[in-house]
């Protein structure tokens, strides 16, 4: 999928969806909080949707849907109607940079 010049749009799974509800609520990075701004508070892209679905699937009839407002997962049969949310790569390597500062060969001497 291309969309607006990029193609690392991606479905996250259940757990970069809780991360990114979690980033949402650290409000450390200004580019997050601009962000957050632009999709929940000022609507833009639909996002007032309160339940998106993950891509992690428990079996052909179940899958995980993410609340963001209320910061919850639920499994949902997949007969029952929501949203997607894709999102890019970016914004996975922004969380683990922001989780995780440090190189994992990193001295700590």
């Amino acid at each position: 999928m291309k969309v607006g010049g990029y193609s690392d749009w991606f479905l996250p799974s259940k757990n970069e969806l809780n991360e990114l509800n979690e980033l949402n609520e650290l409000n450390e990075l200004n580019e997050l909080n601009e962000l957050y701004i632009n999709l929940y508070k000022k609507n833009l892209g639909g996002t007032w949707y309160s339940s998106f679905w993950s891509s992690s699937e428990i079996n052909n009839h179940n899958s995980w849907e993410h609340y963001f407002f209320l910061g919850t997962q639920l499994l949902t049969n997949k007969s029952y109607h929501s949203y997607i949310r894709a999102v890019r790569n970016f914004l996975i390597n922004i969380f683990f940079k922001l989780k995780f500062p440090f190189s994992l060969f990193q001295s700590f001497c």
